[in-house]
């Protein structure tokens, strides 16, 4: 009795093991429906540091910190005010009001400082990420620019060692108004009035001790304040009788200069 009940459920056995069997060997070499998908990764979208605008300023967002984890091309699209469901589907943050890896964009003109959330959406055809940034346009009367006095000194240190090379260093000694750091833009002119060098003075916070010129946040961080300095090493360009001018929202006169001197 025993031996005829094993033979009876023999047959079970084998279709059991020949249906995983099966199951197992499909044409992927063993992986089972969806993981196909799963082996494409979600790209990360970037949208960038936060900006201030003065009004009718025409302003860059840039997705150029995006990337796909598979090296997939990207697809860009922005929302450019995610208050606003310009697409009327329910959703504030994907409209597509612009596209590509870089735009600019003129925000209206605002009656008060306005801060707009710009949303970045990513997508590698078939996954999706996205990424906020917020763009600040000031109000008309704050366009008035602060005042900024600076002094400038000569610091000789060791040669051959990076950081501690001759530089002057400038300070801020007094400013009239706190303003955020990514307010400010710089220019470094030449003896004859020729440009040397120009940027935003935020980048200044991401440098090196190998770059040439660098800022040190020292007083109320993330702010130009009084006690802040700014190093800039001595070199062929950057030498005695060089100008060194701040500028207030990309304003046409500097809000403070200082000539390098020894």
């Amino acid at each position: 009795m025993v031996k005829s009940g094993i033979y009876r459920q023999l047959p079970i056995v084998l279709i059991l093991s020949l249906s995983v069997s099966i199951s197992c060997c499909t044409e992927d070499g063993g992986r089972g429906a969806g993981e196909e998908d799963d082996r494409n990764r979600t790209p990360v979208a970037d949208a960038g540091y936060d900006l201030t605008a003065a009004p009718g300023e025409s302003v860059q967002l840039s997705g150029n910190g995006s990337y796909d984890p598979d090296g997939d091309e990207l697809d860009f699209r922005w929302d450019l005010d995610d208050s606003v469901d310009s697409d009327m589907d329910g959703k504030d943050d994907n409209d597509v009001d612009a596209r590509g890896i870089t735009v600019n964009h003129v925000f209206p003109i605002p009656s008060e400082t306005t801060t707009y959330t710009v949303v970045l959406n990513v997508t590698d055809g078939s996954r999706w990420d996205k990424d906020r940034v917020k763009v600040t346009v000031m109000m008309q009367d704050n366009m008035t620019p602060p005042e900024i006095d600076m002094s400038c000194r000569y610091v000789e240190s060791p040669s051959g060692i990076i950081g501690v090379d001759p530089h002057f260093m400038i300070t801020v000694d007094d400013v009239t108004r706190t303003e955020n750091l990514m307010n400010y833009s710089f220019e470094v002119l030449g003896e004859n009035e020729e440009v040397l060098s120009e940027d935003e003075l935020r980048v200044l916070t991401l440098n090196t001790y190998e770059d040439d010129i660098r800022y040190r946040d020292i007083t109320d961080l993330g702010k130009l304040s009084s006690g802040d300095q700014i190093l800039i090493r001595e070199t062929e360009d950057y030498t005695t009788g060089v100008r060194f001018l701040l500028y207030y929202l990309m304003g046409k006169d500097p809000a403070g200069e200082v000539i390098l001197t020894k």
